[in-house]
């Protein structure tokens, strides 16, 4: 991915987590592997985590190993789980 192509969606997502409804369950954390923030729910609901540990979701839904750009927007999705 281009650096150009990655500040724009970095400033798309950045406007979809400022909406005043919060993101969907729909609304996509990492592009790359396609996980969105109900994949993210659905995980931690199934291995019975209360908490968004990033390492069970590196290792279940593959989270951060394409641009790894959902893992440096950590804080900002994680706070919007639960």
């Amino acid at each position: 991915m281009e650096d150009e192509e990655l500040e724009a969606l970095l400033e798309l997502r950045e406007q979809q987590n400022t909406r005043k409804q919060g993101p969907s369950d729909s609304f996509l954390v990492c592009e790359c592997k396609c996980v969105s923030i109900g994949d993210i729910k659905e995980a931690l609901t199934i291995g019975n985590i209360h908490t968004v540990d990033l390492d069970y979701l590196k290792e279940q839904l593959g989270l951060g190993s394409g641009c790894s750009s959902c893992l440096k927007d950590f804080k900002s999705w994680s706070s919007k789980i639960f």
